[in-house]
Protein backbone atom coordinates (compact mmCIF):
# COMPACT_ATOMS: atom_id res chain seq x y z
CA UNK A 1 0.00 0.00 0.00
CA UNK A 2 1.45 3.40 -0.92
CA UNK A 3 2.75 5.65 1.83
CA UNK A 4 4.43 9.02 1.79
CA UNK A 5 6.12 11.18 4.37
CA UNK A 6 5.08 14.78 4.67
CA UNK A 7 6.71 17.35 6.92
CA UNK A 8 4.29 19.25 9.13
CA UNK A 9 4.73 22.72 10.63
CA UNK A 10 5.85 21.15 13.94
CA UNK A 11 8.78 19.36 12.24
CA UNK A 12 7.13 16.05 12.92
CA UNK A 13 6.67 13.85 9.90
CA UNK A 14 3.29 12.35 9.28
CA UNK A 15 2.94 8.82 7.84
CA UNK A 16 0.04 9.00 5.42
CA UNK A 17 -1.60 5.79 4.22
CA UNK A 18 -4.27 6.05 1.53
CA UNK A 19 -7.69 5.30 2.95
CA UNK A 20 -6.55 4.94 6.54
CA UNK A 21 -6.52 7.73 9.13
CA UNK A 22 -3.01 9.13 9.50
CA UNK A 23 -1.01 8.80 12.69
CA UNK A 24 1.58 11.20 13.95
CA UNK A 25 4.77 9.42 14.95
CA UNK A 26 7.93 10.63 16.63
CA UNK A 27 10.99 9.15 14.97
CA UNK A 28 14.61 9.79 14.04
CA UNK A 29 15.87 9.95 10.48
CA UNK A 30 19.44 9.19 9.44
CA UNK A 31 20.86 10.38 6.15
CA UNK A 32 24.15 10.86 4.37
CA UNK A 33 25.82 13.89 2.79
CA UNK A 34 23.56 13.80 -0.28
CA UNK A 35 20.56 14.06 2.10
CA UNK A 36 19.14 10.74 0.95
CA UNK A 37 17.10 9.25 3.79
CA UNK A 38 18.61 5.87 4.69
CA UNK A 39 16.74 4.76 7.82
CA UNK A 40 13.78 5.76 9.93
CA UNK A 41 13.81 4.67 13.58
CA UNK A 42 10.50 4.63 15.45
CA UNK A 43 9.63 3.37 18.95
CA UNK A 44 8.47 -0.06 17.72
CA UNK A 45 10.07 -0.34 14.28
CA UNK A 46 13.19 0.37 12.28
CA UNK A 47 12.68 0.99 8.56
CA UNK A 48 15.72 0.65 6.28
CA UNK A 49 15.20 2.63 3.09
CA UNK A 50 18.64 1.92 1.61
CA UNK A 51 17.27 -0.62 -0.86
CA UNK A 52 14.97 1.94 -2.48
CA UNK A 53 17.34 4.91 -2.34
CA UNK A 54 19.21 5.95 -5.46
CA UNK A 55 18.66 5.00 -9.08
CA UNK A 56 17.12 1.58 -8.52
CA UNK A 57 19.42 -0.24 -10.93
CA UNK A 58 23.07 -1.14 -11.48
CA UNK A 59 24.70 -1.99 -14.80
CA UNK A 60 27.13 -4.86 -14.23
CA UNK A 61 30.55 -4.26 -15.77
CA UNK A 62 31.68 -6.45 -18.67
CA UNK A 63 34.41 -8.34 -16.81
CA UNK A 64 35.38 -11.86 -15.76
CA UNK A 65 34.41 -11.08 -12.15
CA UNK A 66 31.90 -8.76 -10.51
CA UNK A 67 31.33 -8.15 -6.80
CA UNK A 68 27.69 -7.64 -5.84
CA UNK A 69 27.59 -5.22 -2.90
CA UNK A 70 25.29 -4.99 0.08
CA UNK A 71 24.94 -1.27 -0.69
CA UNK A 72 23.14 -2.19 -3.94
CA UNK A 73 20.61 -4.52 -2.31
CA UNK A 74 17.11 -4.19 -3.66
CA UNK A 75 18.34 -2.85 -7.00
CA UNK A 76 17.97 -4.47 -10.39
CA UNK A 77 21.36 -5.53 -11.76
CA UNK A 78 21.40 -5.39 -15.55
CA UNK A 79 23.95 -7.75 -17.08
CA UNK A 80 25.01 -6.78 -20.62
CA UNK A 81 26.03 -9.05 -23.49
CA UNK A 82 29.36 -10.15 -21.99
CA UNK A 83 32.66 -10.76 -23.80
CA UNK A 84 33.70 -13.49 -21.31
CA UNK A 85 32.06 -15.71 -18.69
CA UNK A 86 31.43 -13.74 -15.48
CA UNK A 87 31.54 -14.85 -11.83
CA UNK A 88 29.24 -12.65 -9.75
CA UNK A 89 30.28 -12.89 -6.09
CA UNK A 90 27.47 -12.25 -3.65
CA UNK A 91 28.11 -10.31 -0.43
CA UNK A 92 28.44 -12.04 2.94
CA UNK A 93 25.12 -13.58 3.92
CA UNK A 94 22.92 -11.14 5.84
CA UNK A 95 19.21 -11.19 6.59
CA UNK A 96 17.17 -9.13 4.12
CA UNK A 97 19.61 -8.90 1.22
CA UNK A 98 17.70 -9.17 -2.05
CA UNK A 99 18.72 -8.76 -5.66
CA UNK A 100 17.28 -9.09 -9.14
CA UNK A 101 19.48 -9.78 -12.17
CA UNK A 102 18.29 -9.17 -15.75
CA UNK A 103 19.89 -9.99 -19.06
CA UNK A 104 20.22 -6.66 -20.90
CA UNK A 105 21.89 -7.59 -24.20
CA UNK A 106 20.40 -7.13 -27.65
CA UNK A 107 21.18 -10.69 -28.83
CA UNK A 108 21.67 -14.06 -27.16
CA UNK A 109 24.81 -14.02 -25.00
CA UNK A 110 27.51 -16.53 -25.87
CA UNK A 111 28.88 -16.20 -22.31
CA UNK A 112 27.77 -17.63 -18.97
CA UNK A 113 26.98 -16.16 -15.54
CA UNK A 114 27.99 -17.81 -12.28
CA UNK A 115 26.52 -16.62 -8.97
CA UNK A 116 28.78 -17.58 -6.05
CA UNK A 117 27.70 -17.29 -2.39
CA UNK A 118 31.32 -17.81 -1.25
CA UNK A 119 30.67 -20.78 1.07
CA UNK A 120 28.86 -24.12 0.91
CA UNK A 121 27.23 -23.25 4.27
CA UNK A 122 25.41 -20.45 2.39
CA UNK A 123 23.76 -22.76 -0.12
CA UNK A 124 20.84 -22.05 -2.44
CA UNK A 125 17.18 -22.90 -1.84
CA UNK A 126 14.35 -22.52 -4.36
CA UNK A 127 14.99 -23.05 -8.05
CA UNK A 128 14.95 -21.75 -11.61
CA UNK A 129 12.83 -22.44 -14.68
CA UNK A 130 14.48 -22.61 -18.10
CA UNK A 131 12.71 -22.09 -21.40
CA UNK A 132 14.65 -23.36 -24.44
CA UNK A 133 13.59 -21.31 -27.48
CA UNK A 134 15.31 -23.39 -30.17
CA UNK A 135 13.29 -26.61 -29.58
CA UNK A 136 16.52 -28.65 -29.61
CA UNK A 137 15.81 -29.99 -26.13
CA UNK A 138 13.04 -29.80 -23.61
CA UNK A 139 11.06 -26.61 -24.04
CA UNK A 140 10.68 -26.04 -20.28
CA UNK A 141 12.81 -27.51 -17.48
CA UNK A 142 12.81 -26.79 -13.74
CA UNK A 143 16.13 -26.92 -11.86
CA UNK A 144 16.61 -27.28 -8.10
CA UNK A 145 19.81 -27.14 -6.02
CA UNK A 146 20.64 -30.03 -3.67
CA UNK A 147 19.45 -27.99 -0.65
CA UNK A 148 22.54 -28.64 1.47
CA UNK A 149 25.71 -27.45 -0.25
CA UNK A 150 25.16 -26.01 -3.76
CA UNK A 151 26.65 -22.54 -3.34
CA UNK A 152 27.24 -21.80 -7.03
CA UNK A 153 24.68 -21.58 -9.81
CA UNK A 154 25.59 -21.22 -13.48
CA UNK A 155 23.29 -19.58 -16.01
CA UNK A 156 24.45 -20.69 -19.45
CA UNK A 157 24.13 -18.43 -22.52
CA UNK A 158 21.20 -16.29 -21.32
CA UNK A 159 18.85 -14.51 -23.69
CA UNK A 160 16.20 -11.79 -23.43
CA UNK A 161 13.70 -12.53 -20.67
CA UNK A 162 16.25 -14.02 -18.27
CA UNK A 163 15.53 -12.74 -14.74
CA UNK A 164 17.03 -14.22 -11.56
CA UNK A 165 15.85 -13.10 -8.11
CA UNK A 166 17.69 -13.81 -4.85
CA UNK A 167 16.86 -13.23 -1.20
CA UNK A 168 19.07 -14.03 1.79
CA UNK A 169 17.64 -15.09 5.16
CA UNK A 170 20.95 -14.48 6.94
CA UNK A 171 22.39 -17.89 6.06
CA UNK A 172 20.93 -19.23 2.83
CA UNK A 173 20.01 -17.66 -0.50
CA UNK A 174 16.51 -18.22 -1.88
CA UNK A 175 16.53 -18.24 -5.65
CA UNK A 176 13.69 -17.89 -8.13
CA UNK A 177 13.51 -16.85 -11.75
CA UNK A 178 13.35 -17.67 -15.41
CA UNK A 179 16.28 -18.48 -17.67
CA UNK A 180 15.84 -18.21 -21.43
CA UNK A 181 18.65 -20.18 -23.08
CA UNK A 182 19.08 -22.33 -26.18
CA UNK A 183 21.59 -24.43 -24.21
CA UNK A 184 19.86 -27.75 -23.42
CA UNK A 185 20.98 -27.68 -19.75
CA UNK A 186 20.93 -23.91 -19.20
CA UNK A 187 21.25 -24.08 -15.39
CA UNK A 188 23.89 -26.04 -13.46
CA UNK A 189 24.76 -26.21 -9.74
CA UNK A 190 28.09 -26.68 -7.94
CA UNK A 191 29.74 -26.60 -4.52
CA UNK A 192 32.82 -24.53 -3.67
Amino acid sequence: MPVRLTKTWRSIFRLVDTGVPSKELDFDISSVADETIRTITMPNANVDLTSIAGSGYVVVTDAATYTVTAANRGKVHIIPDLTADCVLSLPAAADGLRYEFWYGGVAADAQDWQFDTGADANFYLGGLVQHDPDNAGDDTVVYYPDGDSNSKVNILTPEAGTVVRMFCNGTNWYLNGTVISATDAGVTWADQ
